[in-house]
């Protein structure tokens, strides 16, 4: 499994990737998916197909896939790109 996490996402716990880990079934994801999440092995087959047909979107391949939605802590999914948006998050 893997389990894959945005860079602008500063304030996801350890507790919440450990969440998406423990609940993952071909995939687990906020509501807000497809960023952060984790994603097993059964995912590729699916994944690999997509990317072959030039469907890039990987919230659309959710469709395709066994998900499980784990409600995480909005904070901790705040969009962070500036020192500015950090510093508004604290």
């Amino acid at each position: 499994m893997s389990v894959v996490l945005p860079v602008d996402v500063p304030l996801l716990t350890p507790q919440s990737v450990a969440a998406l880990a423990a609940a993952c079934a071909d995939a687990a994801v906020p509501p807000t998916g497809p960023l952060p999440a984790a994603y097993r092995k059964s995912a590729l087959s699916v994944l690999q197909a997509r990317l072959a047909a030039g469907l890039l979107a990987l919230r659309d391949a959710l469709e395709e896939l066994d998900v499980c939605v784990v409600e995480l802590d909005p904070r901790e999914l705040a969009n962070v790109n500036t020192p500015a948006d950090l510093e508004a998050l604290r």
